[in-house]
């Protein structure tokens, strides 16, 4: 009602302008008459023009603003300017800053900080299952926390912890303001208890409140994903100790009702999964079956991979899931692809390429069709571990917004960038002599130009040029705290500002940094000569101004 109010306190002010405006036409144009001596019918002609011209006006102005922007507006970047060293913009500390005891919130693996696509608020999980809603600019103005340890369980001692991140789901208009978002918890039972692990899938409002809460048997893995229209929250969770993996999808309309669940017949369990929009105007080619869907219908295209033995294992599967806009799901696996995996596939934006990871550090670049033989277009392998030989890669490959370059870190120490279509290796970071590896995933700016990297020991964030691999700048915890000695890991995926203009990070400590990277432009106002009207005013004048006679005499005009 508030937001109503100050529209509508909006418009008469501009009503009033607009009147204000015509009134000034008719008192300049009264002066001429002392000269001209012009009709009275001539005014009253001048009055209706300058009416239907306004009418004509408000008319445009209100379609404009009735038309749906482009789905990737919140994408679009807006860095005119990036500074050669990172400025410290704050520190934001989530509950207690230890790492054990009460109001502990540490952003573990798993963890992310998720940016609103309108860059106001930042939702972030931690590690005690805590979901806080953190304003971008001003934190602790606005800070909310939803506690899942406030559900009652019904046996005392089980223990609640979160290896989740966030998804949200916005409105598709010029706000892009959250409507809701979903994350995970795992509820494990009492030592030497007959119950088995069990999950829930929380979902939210932009305040924090509680919508609805779905208990599911087993462990959920990795993040839930919401579909393109909103309506279903898509999740993979393995049950029997972590063995037998499982899909289901929930209705995110009705209270997260199960409406589809099923185990994986090859009874190895799931790893996370990654959402490939197809169908929309931005991703559809020819048909939706050409953009990676099995039919025409095709909403939301899901894929993930089988992970025995946590990704160590020689076998496992790629598994693809298909949702239509009607809710019809279809699955299957895509034949040949007979690896196992530990993290989630990276898939292209129009879904037809998938970039998997797996055991001994490799990568594989490969079709997505799951009515044909899966053709392997490379493989190339990395780094390996210096513990393990056999350890799988830790973290997706991220793709380029032009999809030609993946940004991967090995399981050893190094960070490569790969062609997207060959896998030849364009540059590589050398390995550190720290002996730290990555647990993040890259960000790529979305000019195509920038790389971010942040290491796991220490917490160093680092810039790269996205075509030379060369570090143009480096900063870590030292430089904005009083110990220098400091070493705050960092394990939660961090995120970028949708203007691209600020980073941020979290670390083990509940610790959120923001750093300010690039320079936006300054928004340009809108000229107080063309005020927006958004309602349409009607061609007939309520009333008329008050005509005076013509003066007898002329004024004096001085030079």
């Amino acid at each position: 009602n508030s937001n109503n109010n100050s529209d509508n306190n909006k418009n008469n002010n501009q009503n009033e302008t607009s009147k204000a405006t015509i009134y000034q036409v008719i008192t300049i144009t009264r002066k001429m008459n002392r000269h001209l001596l012009l009709p009275t019918t001539v005014l009253l002609l001048l009055w209706h023009t300058i009416q239907a011209t306004t009418s004509i006006s408000s008319t445009t102005t209100a379609t404009a603003t009735q038309a749906t922007p482009p789905s990737n507006l919140h994408r679009r970047a807006v860095v005119r300017e990036y500074y050669s060293s990172p400025r410290y913009k704050y520190t934001h500390t989530l509950g207690s800053g230890r790492l054990n005891g009460p109001s502990t919130a540490s952003l573990r693996r798993g963890n992310a900080i998720v940016t609103s696509a309108d860059g106001q608020y930042l939702f972030v999980t931690s590690d005690d299952g805590t979901l806080h809603i953190v304003h971008a600019h001003h934190p602790g103005v606005f800070d909310r926390v939803y506690d899942p340890t406030s559900d009652v369980l019904e046996d005392a001692g089980w223990f609640t912890f979160c290896q989740s991140g966030v998804s949200l789901f916005h409105t598709r208009d010029r706000m892009r303001s959250v409507v809701f978002a979903v994350y995970a918890v795992v509820d494990l039972p009492p030592r030497n208890s007959v119950h088995d692990e069990k999950s829930r899938i929380i979902a939210v409002d932009h305040k924090g409140n509680l919508l609805w809460s779905r208990q599911l048997s087993g462990v959920a893995v990795g993040t839930p994903q919401i579909s393109q229209n909103g309506r279903y929250v898509y999740l993979t969770h393995n049950l029997s100790h972590e063995q037998v993996g499982r899909f289901t999808a929930l209705d995110a309309n009705n209270d997260g009702v199960i409406i589809f669940s099923e185990g994986n017949v090859n009874i190895r369990p799931y790893g996370p999964m990654t959402v490939s929009r197809v169908g929309t105007d931005k991703t559809a080619v020819v048909g939706a079956f050409a953009a990676g869907g099995d039919s025409d219908d095709d909403m939301d295209v899901l894929y993930f991979g089988e992970t025995p033995d946590r990704g160590y294992d020689f076998f496992g599967a790629v598994h693809k899931v298909s949702v239509s806009r009607r809710g019809v799901i279809t699955s299957g696996v895509l034949p040949q692809t007979r690896w196992s995996t530990a993290t989630a596939p990276t898939v292209s934006e129009d879904g037809r390429r998938l970039w998997i990871s797996g055991r001994d550090a490799w990568i594989r670049g490969v079709t997505a069709d799951i009515r044909e033989s899966v053709q392997m277009l490379w493989k190339t392998d990395l780094d390996h571990s210096l513990r393990n030989r056999t350890a799988p890669l830790y973290n997706r490959a991220t793709l380029s917004p032009d999809e030609q370059y993946l940004y991967v870190a090995s399981a050893s120490t190094s960070f490569f960038c790969l062609d997207a279509n060959t896998g030849n290796v364009i540059w590589k970071t050398d390995e550190d002599d720290d002996k730290s590896i990555y647990l993040t995933e890259a960000k790529v700016s979305y000019d195509n130009t920038k790389v971010y990297t942040i290491k796991h020991n220490d917490g160093t964030v680092t810039q790269h040029d996205a075509v030379t691999g060369d570090d143009e700048w480096t900063v870590d915890c030292t430089e904005f705290s009083d110990d220098r000695y400091c070493q705050d890991s960092v394990e939660a995926e961090f995120s970028i500002s949708p203007d691209g203009s600020t980073l941020y990070y979290g670390d083990i400590f509940g610790k959120i940094v923001a750093l300010t990277i690039g320079k936006t432009p300054e928004p340009t106002p809108l000229p107080s000569s063309m005020p927006t009207i958004s309602t349409i005013p009607t061609s007939t004048p309520t009333d008329l101004p008050t005509l005076t006679a013509a003066p007898t005499d002329l004024p004096t005009v001085t030079p």
